[in-house]
């Protein structure tokens, strides 16, 4: 029956978000319906304890570590390809960049409640962070090219430094020399103040105004 249970409190939140087309959603729920279920049967140890059979509850509890051993490596993977799916997943519509980073928060956060923040997943929020930091320069791009800027060379420029293939971001000053010999619009300099504040804090600045 409890097995049942635990099959039930991973499935079906999981397979609700997945028939909605919400992978990201789903990728949590299996998180939260996997660390639920270990400890449904939590309460054997105490009725062990009470009636004294010690060698059935230290069974009882090596058989608990076991369970979050096995919890461990399927939530290891979990949580690198929903890191991976906030990264790659939309990033023109669906999950808002608020949202984003306040779901790769969580999923960091339970990495470390399980001991299992690696560095395979550490990669996984590096590629994260330089993904949304780059979109600053998409963002910058399109100011250009609302405000009519016909200078070529500005946009090649800008499309130089946009290179997601290398670990190395460009700077604040690089990003102003672009436009050197140009007075820099003002709604660019704050997504230049935007991207210097994100390369820093690795977070967006508006959640602290």
């Amino acid at each position: 029956m409890r097995v049942s249970f635990s099959i039930l409190v991973i499935l079906v939140p999981s397979l609700y978000f997945g028939w909605g087309g919400k992978p990201t959603e789903m990728g949590l729920a299996i998180i939260a319906g996997a660390i639920a279920a270990c400890f449904i049967n939590i309460d054997k140890i105490q009725r062990f304890k009470g009636a004294g059979f010690e060698a059935e509850m230290r069974r009882t509890i090596e058989e608990a570590y076991a369970t979050v051993d096995t919890l461990k490596e399927i939530t290891k993977p979990l949580i690198i390809s929903t890191i991976k799916n906030l990264t790659y997943g939309g990033r023109y519509g669906g999950i808002g960049i608020d949202e984003k980073h306040k779901m790769k928060t969580e999923l960091n956060n339970i990495a470390q409640k399980l001991s299992i923040l690696d560095n395979d997943i550490k990669d996984a929020v590096d590629t994260f962070h330089k993904y949304h930091a780059l979109d600053y320069i998409s963002d910058i791009e399109r100011e250009v090219y609302n405000n009519n800027d016909t200078d070529v060379e500005i946009r090649k420029r800008l499309s130089e430094l946009k290179n997601y293939n290398s670990d190395k971001l460009p700077n604040a000053n690089e990003l102003r020399r672009v436009f050197t010999g140009e007075v820099i619009p003002s709604s660019i300099n704050d997504i230049i103040d935007d991207y210097e504040y994100y390369l820093k804090y690795k977070r967006i600045r508006n959640d602290d105004l």
